[in-house]
This record gives C-alpha cells, structure tokens and sequence, in this order.
C-alpha cells in the first residue's frame, strides 16, 4: 500500500437477532401476501335483571365450552376455566357448574361467576347488586370483533327467557336525582294530589281516597324494594327468594283488590251522593 493513503477495510455486518419464539400463532398472510398481526377485540357489558337456576348456568356453561373449541380447532391448547360462588364469607371455586350438588342455592348467596381465562377470554358475573353484574369477553383472532359479538348475544339469548323487571328497584340503577325524583312523586301523588283534585266533581274525601290508592302502594312497593330487598337485581333459587315471590305477588294481589274494591265504592258513593 501506497505511503499516505488509507484503504477502510470493510467492517462485519452485526449478527442478527433471533426470531421470538411463538407459543401461538398470532400471524396470518394477507391477501397481498403481507403478514399482518391478528386483530384483539375486548368488550365490557352490563347484564339485565334475571332470575338465575341451574339449568341456565348449566347452558350457558355448556354454550361459552362449546365456542372455545370452536375458536381453538376442536378443543386445541389448555383450557383454563373455573365456576366459583361467593357468599359472605368467602368463595368456592369448582370445575363445572355439575359439582354444586345442591338443588337450591344458599339463601346468603351474593354471586355467581364463570371464568374462561384461554382465547377467547369470557368472565361472566351474576350478583344480587347491579353493578356485580357484567360480562367481559375478549377474543384474538381475524374477525375478533364479529366473535366476540357473536358470543354477546348467544349469551344474551340463553338469558332473555328469564329476564325481570327487577331493575325497576336497583337503586344503583339511577341517578341519585331520579330516586328522589321517585319518591317526592310518590309523596306528591298522597299528599298533594288530595288537595288539586278537590274541584266540583271530586270531593276532598274522594280525591284523597282516590289519592291514596294510587299514590301508598307505590311508596310501599319502593320502601320494600329498597329497604328490605325484596326484589334483588339477579334472584337466585334459593328458599329465601321463594317465599320472597311468594309475599311479592301476595302483597300485589292485596293492593290490586284493594284499589279495584276503592274504585268501587267511590263509583257507588258518587251514584247516590251525587
């Protein structure tokens, strides 16, 4: 080499990093012939009100059982899932909904939950409150959003046979106005009403009367509701809520004959007083 001039040696390319190693297959060939990463679709919903027997847990157990192998080619991979039930002191974790043994829950039950950790990811909560019920799913895959969806509503219909109107009673299913919005219209409806409906047809005693038979019920019905938990978002099947059916249409029949016989005799009263 020449005496002043400097020829760079050419340097080493630096070493390749490895290839992850996969432990699934979250790659798919596009029709361009790209690769792409596969698609994570998560949703969160609220359940309704519903009475909750086994044999619907049993359904829904065996429906989100048979949509996993669906997802993982006939059953492929691990399987992680668990049927718990918790009550006030602590929770039970069992394989399937078939080792409760029992016919009827216990009467302190607070809630019941399916958890399917593998793709797609399902946990499926029923609890006596509102806000303890609601269903997470998330699948990883083409097309997750449209098999989560489809999953949702599979759900839902296995559901929709037991709905109730419960709802109407879950104080956390308003805004704390519209409970007291609830209660001053009840209180306005036996109390005030008496007063505006006192005109030349009606008679103070009527309209109070008339008042009364519309407007009491409704306070008791919502005292019940909210005090003694008559009426719990999710009811179980348990002895407890059996005989709390049992009071709820006893207590509704009373107020129904009540008002009707009322209506009666204000007719009556008016046709001879009148």
């Amino acid at each position: 080499m020449p005496l002043g001039l400097y020829y760079p040696t050419e340097r080493a390319a630096p070493p390749k990093a490895p290839r992850p190693i996969l432990t699934h297959q979250p790659w798919y060939r596009s029709s361009q012939g790209g690769v792409e990463t596969l698609s994570t679709y998560s949703l969160r919903k609220p359940l309704p009100s519903c009475a909750v027997d086994q044999p619907l847990l049993a359904d829904i157990e065996a429906y989100i059982l048979r949509r996993w192998e669906e997802i993982n080619e006939g059953g492929k991979g691990v399987r992680q899932y668990a049927f718990s039930i918790t009550d006030p002191i602590g929770t039970e974790k069992m394989a399937t909904v078939r080792d409760y043994k029992f016919r009827l829950f216990s009467d302190d039950i607070k809630e019941v939950a399916f958890s399917l950790g593998a793709n797609p990811g399902i946990q499926i909560n029923f609890g006596v409150v509102r806000s303890a019920c609601n269903i997470s799913i998330t699948v990883e895959g083409p097309n997750a959003r449209e098999l989560a969806n489809g999953i949702l509503t599979g759900i839902l219909d296995l559901i929709r046979a037991f709905r109730t109107l419960n709802w109407v009673f879950a104080p956390d299913a308003y805004h704390p106005a519209a409970l007291l919005l609830i209660f001053f219209s009840g209180l306005s409806i036996a109390v005030v009403a008496p007063m505006l409906l006192a005109t030349d047809v009606f008679k103070v005693g009527q309209a109070s009367a008339l008042a009364g038979m519309f407007g009491t019920p409704l306070l008791i019905m919502f005292m019940l509701a909210y005090t003694v938990r008559i009426r719990p978002y999710t009811t179980f099947e348990t002895r407890l809520n059996q005989r709390r059916a049992h009071a709820w249409k006893w207590l509704i029949g009373v107020l129904i004959s009540g008002i009707a016989i009322s209506l009666v005799a204000a007719a009556i009263s008016h046709a001879i007083w009148k």
